[in-house]
C-alpha cells in the first residue's frame, strides 16, 4: 500500500527509479550481504558530510555580518538533535557513533555562534580565533579593503 500510494502522487521513471534504488540500498543495509559496521560507518560518514557542508555559508556570514545566511530553525533542531544523539551514544558506550555525533555537534554549534555573532548577540573578540581560522580557509571570502 505504502508503494502505490508513493508511486500513485506522480508516475514518473526517475520517481519509481529512485524508489527502486532506495529499495535495494535498504534491502543490502539490512540483509546479510552488508554487515552493520558497514552500515553504520557509511551512515556515520554520511552524517558528519550532512552537518559539515552546513559551515559552507559561515564565509559570507563574515564577509557581511549578516545573519541571514544562516537558516536558524534548522541550526537549532540539529543542533538539540545531535545533542541528545550524543548523550545517547554516551549511554549505550558506542565511540564511532559518539564520535560521528560529537562532530555533527560541533558543526552545528559553530553555526549557532555565527548566527548569534552576526546578530550582535556575541562580541568579536569572543570569536576572533574561530574568525581567523575561517578567513585562513576560505581567503577568497575575505572584506575588500
Amino acid at each position: 500500500m505504502l508503494v502505490c500510494t508513493f508511486l500513485s502522487v506522480e508516475q514518473n521513471r526517475l520517481q519509481i527509479v529512485s524508489f527502486l534504488i532506495l529499495m535495494s540500498l535498504a534491502d543490502c543495509s539490512f540483509s546479510r550481504l552488508m554487515p552493520a559496521f558497514l552500515t553504520g560507518s557509511i551512515a556515520s560518514f554520511l552524517t558528519i558530510g550532512t552537518y559539515f557542508s552546513s559551515l559552507g555559508q559561515i564565509p559570507a556570514v563574515i564577509r557581511e555580518k549578516e545573519p541571514k545566511y544562516i537558516n536558524m530553525p534548522l541550526v537549532v533542531c540539529s543542533t538539540v538533535n545531535a545533542f541528545l544523539w550524543t548523550l545517547y551514544g554516551l549511554i549505550v558506550h558506542d565511540v564511532p557513533f559518539l564520535t560521528s555525533q560529537i562532530l555533527a555537534f560541533t558543526f552545528m554549534s559553530t553555526n549557532l555562534v555565527f548566527y548569534l555573532w552576526a546578530a550582535d548577540y556575541i562580541p568579536t573578540h569572543y570569536i576572533q580565533s574561530l574568525i581567523t581560522v575561517f578567513q585562513i580557509a576560505f581567503p577568497e571570502y575575505e572584506k575588500e579593503a
